[in-house]
């Protein structure tokens, strides 16, 4: 399920037949590294997630603002900047159009990879990963802005991301199903939301904590 409030879950903003479903991670057939084994291996649980709606941005950097052609409330809603979002020589915001996944299965993680369409654009992903086997949070996009005092348009169907599962097991198939989420879900979703709210940076600390638990196997006390 998608929402453009990353902590909304409860309410979609769009008819279910307007949001893009993510699609299995394709390039054209013309180039010989598609047929290579181990670049079909690597891209088997790979899906592109592409924007939503047309978006206008620009960044002036004389006066260090950001400019959309959105409305200032849908403006305020969709694209997010923290307060280090200009501490680097390039301007870091985070498009707040999210995707929940959620798994009962035990080590499952999510990895966020650039998609090379997006680089021509003007703006580069910022990767990351995490195991949403324990951690239940949405994914969002954070770009860093590399082309400035120059007009970035997304079109409706640009690639965002590429989202990536792996597990450790190496001969897993993923499936992907859309669906709301059930309520332990949103419950969970709002636990883990929290925390980074009240203790800033201390999300890994649990998550490893809840890796280690689970992968405890129940009768190795009887292996002793």
């Amino acid at each position: 399920m998608m929402s453009p409030n990353p902590n909304d879950w409860k309410t979609s903003l769009f008819p279910s037949d307007f949001i893009i479903p993510l699609e299995k991670y394709c390039e054209e057939k013309y180039y010989g590294h598609t047929s290579c084994p181990a670049w079909k291996a690597w891209t088997s649980n790979v899906w592109t997630f592409r924007q939503p709606f047309d978006v206008e941005l620009q960044f002036e950097s004389s006066t260090n603002r950001l400019y959309s052609n959105l409305e200032q409330d849908l403006f305020n809603n969709y694209i997010y900047t923290n307060n280090d979002w200009l501490d680097g020589p390039l301007p870091v915001v985070q498009l707040c159009w999210s995707i929940l996944f959620w798994t009962d299965e035990k080590n499952v993680w999510i990895e966020q990879i650039p998609d090379p369409n997006l680089s021509r654009v003007g703006l580069e992903l910022i990767s990351a990963s995490f195991p949403i086997s324990v951690w239940t949070r949405p994914v969002v996009t954070a770009f860093k802005i590399l082309d400035l005092d120059k007009k970035i348009i997304l079109e409706r169907g640009t690639p965002l991301c590429n989202i990536r599962f792996y597990s450790d097991k190496n001969n897993d198939k993923f499936i992907l199903e859309q669906k709301d989420p059930p309520q332990k879900v949103i419950d969970n979703l709002s636990k883990d939301s929290e925390v980074k709210r009240w203790q800033k940076n201390y999300s890994w600390s649990l998550i490893n904590k809840r890796l280690d638990k689970q992968s405890k196997c129940p009768f190795s006390r009887w292996w002793k």
